[in-house]
């Protein structure tokens, strides 16, 4: 298979047999694989790149030279208001097509925009974890939204309750595209053209990756291994799981019958009873309140007024081939957050929800190894998962609350990565 790579520029040269030439000055591009088109870059006789400012688009106007270093070009234009801009493209891992957009001057509010031309046919499916965006409540979802992004806006940006964003899609033509960047961007798919498809990034740079297929799994595939591959849950996560969310501690079950055993009776019952019914299940969630404290979650300890012998309970738990897995958040809380303030390991800036706690700088490498130790007992007291929970609420918009991260990363771009942060400082904990 050969990947063939068009760009609107001067002659024919040889990278994998790609063609380059000049139309006008203005940046034209085709992937295609073998014979068959992928996806055309620009779209309407309208350039590929554009920064969409305050007034509206800005376009490249003017070509004033070309650079060639090994395998990258590297392009230079005037924009229509008088401002350089760059656009670098080249080969990437996984016979990827690696593009660069940056324009000098450019302001914080601004976006750096591409535009695709697409078949009307066309599906695009990915960038969500559900078919719709918004601040989702558990119970009642906003209805609308579909599988096939087509005739849909999607802003990357992380809401309340719906965090799992990531910047990339497929077609159903056989192709995928993925903005290596954790700024908020805006995805419109055939919403003002049936042919069209643009994003538009906020940031320093714009980073995009054509992925070709030929197939959309196989364009998947080739994002799975440019990205990292995803790690093999244990078996036991593939089971039956049990939910607990409000938990108390009665002295009888349900039926009015004594609590067998000196356990939260709420957990002997729940087990008890799928036991008796032939699923016993392979994972336990004790969600909070679990902790003593605060919210049921101030000092990382089981409040044994609700888990009375919390380690006995879990090595039962265990005994019967249950894991426990326990809810976690980035808050802290009570003692815990005058000492993580005094440390200096809390994000200055954030929204006040709960207005009892602060969140930790996961950016931190004193501040994570702080907070894995607080949480490690847990671990060996047989604890062997965690549900990630309120990651998403508090973080800094960047714009009304406006700061740094400890590793300098503003709050704008670490806005999208903090749920991110927050995972990996939580699965140190289990490794």
């Amino acid at each position: 298979m050969i990947l063939v790579l068009l760009l609107g520029l001067l002659a024919c040269v040889g990278w994998a047999a790609p063609s380059l030439r000049a139309e006008e000055g203005v940046l034209g591009l085709a992937l295609r694989w073998e014979e068959q088109l992928l996806v055309r870059l620009g779209s309407a006789g309208r350039p590929a790149f554009y920064v969409q400012s305050w007034p509206g688009p800005v376009e490249l106007r003017e070509l004033l030279a070309v650079e060639e270093r090994g395998a990258t070009r590297t392009l230079l234009f005037r924009t229509g208001d008088g401002r350089r801009a760059q656009v670098l493209w080249g080969p990437a891992e996984e016979e990827t097509v690696r593009l660069v957009f940056r324009v000098e001057g450019k302001h914080r509010w601004e976006r750096l925009g591409l535009r695709l031309s697409v078949t009307p046919e066309e599906g695009f499916y990915g960038l969500l974890e559900c078919p719709v965006q918004g601040i989702l409540h558990e119970f009642f979802p906003p209805k609308g939204g579909d599988l096939n992004l087509r005739g849909q806006s999607v802003w990357l940006y992380t809401l309340p309750t719906h965090s799992l964003y990531a910047p990339f899609f497929v077609s159903s033509q056989g192709w995928g595209l993925w903005v290596a960047s954790s700024w908020p961007g805006l995805f419109r798919f055939a919403t003002r053209r049936p042919t069209e498809v643009t994003l538009e990034y906020e940031g320093p740079e714009l980073v995009v990756y054509l992925i070709p297929g030929p197939t959309p799994l196989e364009a998947v595939a080739r994002y799975a291994r440019l990205t990292g591959t995803s790690l093999l849950p244990p078996q036991w996560a593939l089971g039956i799981w049990r939910w607990r969310d409000e938990v108390f501690h009665h002295p009888y079950l349900s039926d009015g019958s004594p609590n067998p055993l000196p356990f939260n009776a709420m957990v002997v019952e729940d087990v008890l009873v799928m036991e008796a019914l032939g699923v016993l299940p392979t994972v336990y969630v004790l969600d909070r309140p679990w902790a003593e404290g605060t919210l049921g979650y101030g000092n990382l300890r089981f409040d044994p007024r609700r888990f009375p012998e919390a380690e006995a309970m879990i090595r039962w738990l265990r005994a019967k081939g249950i894991q426990p897995v326990l809810w976690i958040g980035p808050w802290l809380l009570d003692d815990l957050r005058r000492e993580a303030e005094a440390l200096g390991f809390t994000v200055e800036r954030i929204v006040p929800f709960p207005p009892q706690a602060a969140i930790l700088d996961f950016t931190h490498p004193a501040a994570v190894a702080w907070w894995q130790a607080k949480l490690r007992p847990l671990v060996e007291m047989g604890i062997a998962g965690s549900k990630l929970d309120r990651g998403e609420e508090s973080t800094p918009d960047g714009f009304l609350l406006r700061g740094t991260y400890h590793d300098s990363t503003d709050y704008r771009a670490g806005h999208n990565l903090y749920p991110l942060w927050f995972a990996q400082a939580a699965q140190g904990v289990f490794t």
